[in-house]
């Protein structure tokens, strides 16, 4: 086992038996339970070449069981467990796929010390030990939320989660400390273990400072050093001709460009092309390294027919990088005070995070490709309903989102190749449309209706490679890929 991870379970069980030998414990809490349902269509779906799935049913349900104990007045203890099941897209040839699935589920387990104890009002430090939910907007209700639901290389950004609605935030292993700075500033601190996706066991730093006035406007900052620290430091970047990216120059214009071994691969990169050569632009005669310059070769011969780029500089990618978010909200019904609506009413926001603060040659060179924004509001609804929130996601990223190339050996942080039934390129504007009725106390209704970085489920239970809705529509009447679902939750 990692020696990293064995350090952070057994500093967490001297936490624990340090403070719970301090007091007496003051016993269990009632035990709390929840049951989700979620159904609905994904009207069109593509999750890869051969992959499309229109017209598909998709169901999923779970159970969760959460149990809390106070060991004393500054310490306590939260476990949840729970059980989902669900159906398979993707099913990959594999006729028993269609069944139903079953998976177990650990919601979290983590102990909380609360410095001065847990009744004060003003919280000077509080510290989080364990595997636990962390949400840092509490505005957003699908979109958004990426500091730990994203990855800087290949640029990831994710939505949905064991359940897929009501689950903006991310789900974290390690340790938070946070607490309250004068005149409404709060601040937090992590450090955090990946344990879901390759570099398996990197270890994050991530602070966030907010500021609130009133219910009426909330601002915050943020940066994470994703990856920062690695047992296996060779496997940040890995050092492998296929993990490098080259700068060249055209040897006529001087125009510079950037190219890989995978974009040189597909032989299809034609805007290594000059203008007035506009034959060889068809992919007959694609482009190849030789020596230190990528040149065209005669398809027949093999022979050398021009020196396109002259290769001046090269670097290899990198898991490792650095994220910066920013975020604000502005609630009108806080100063307006009208009887007839909900708190949350009538609340504009937006979020926006910069995804690697360097370039990444090929797949990220410009901002605006590493730079989803978020922006929502909250429409009124007269408390017909307690919540109807309307997002919606700028992203100019011009590759498909999928971990099937970092996932597989020789596991490099690198992209998939775009495919010509994508519109990757044109798929620059997402939406999410929740609505929310809670029927009884303990009841609620939930329809969510969006385009968003949803992934569903494969065989085993996680997610898959590719998000579903990668394709925007041609026009005003045509909404692209989509989906919608409806969740019936019950808890007590």
């Amino acid at each position: 086992m990692n020696k990293t991870v064995i350090h952070f379970f057994a500093f967490g069980f001297c936490v624990f038996n340090a403070f719970a030998a301090g007091e007496q414990p003051t016993g269990l809490l009632p035990m709390r339970g929840m049951a989700s349902v979620e159904f609905g269509r994904l009207e069109e779906v593509f999750i890869g070449p051969t992959k499309q799935f229109d017209k598909e049913f998709l169901q999923q349900a779970s159970g969760w069981l959460f149990q809390d104990a106070n060991l004393s007045d500054d310490f306590d203890i939260h476990v949840g467990l729970g059980v989902m099941t669900f159906s398979v897209i993707d099913r990959a040839g594999v006729p028993n796929a269609q069944f139903r699935r079953m998976a177990p589920v650990l919601a979290q387990a983590k102990g909380v010390y609360t410095l001065g104890g847990r009744l004060q009002e003003a919280t000077p430090l509080r510290l989080e030990v364990g595997l636990f939910p962390f949400k840092y907007n509490s505005y957003a209700t699908n979109l958004g939320e990426y500091m730990f639901r994203s990855r800087v290389m290949p640029i990831q950004v994710r939505t949905g989660g064991l359940d897929v609605i009501e689950t903006a935030g991310g789900f974290l292993t390690g340790f938070h400390v946070d607490g309250n700075l004068p005149a409404g500033f709060h601040w937090d601190a992590f450090y955090t273990i990946n344990m879901d996706r390759v570099p398996l066991k990197a270890q994050s730093l991530t602070f966030m400072l907010d500021y609130k006035y009133k219910n009426i406007f909330e601002t915050g900052i943020g940066v994470q050093f994703e990856n920062l620290y690695f047992d296996r430091k060779e496997l940040l970047s890995p050092k492998e001709n296929n993990n490098m990216s080259y700068k060249s120059v055209h040897n006529v214009t001087g125009e510079e460009k950037n190219f890989n071994v995978r974009t040189l691969g597909a032989g299809e990169y034609s805007t290594a092309c000059r203008v007035e050569d506009a034959a060889w632009c068809t992919g007959e005669a694609p482009l190849s390294q030789n020596g230190s310059a990528l040149v065209r070769k005669d398809i027949v011969s093999g022979n050398v027919v021009d020196t396109v780029y002259r290769i001046v500089d090269s670097a290899y990618y990198s898991f490792a990088g650095t994220k910066v978010v920013g975020r604000a909200a502005l609630n009108f019904q806080s100063m307006l005070q009208m009887e007839s609506l909900n708190p949350k009413d009538l609340s504009i926001y937006v979020e926006a995070i910069l995804m690697g603060l360097d370039k990444v040659p090929v797949y990220g060179e410009t901002i605006m490709e590493r730079l989803p924004i978020m922006f929502g509001i909250n429409l009124p609804t007269f408390k017909l309903l307690d919540l109807l929130s309307l997002e919606f996601e700028l992203f100019k990223l011009k590759y498909p989102m999928s971990d099937v190339v970092v996932q597989g050996p020789p596991e490099l942080p690198n992209y998939e190749m775009l495919d010509a039934k994508g519109n990757y390129s044109e798929d620059d504007w997402k939406f999410s449309l929740l609505a929310k009725k809670t029927v009884v106390p303990g009841l609620e209704i939930f329809l969510q209706v969006a385009r968003d970085h949803m992934r569903t489920i494969d065989f085993w239970g996680k997610d898959n490679f590719y998000e579903v809705t990668q394709r925007n529509g041609k026009g005003l009447t045509d909404l692209g890929d989509f989906y919608w679902l409806f969740r019936f939750k019950y808890y007590y």
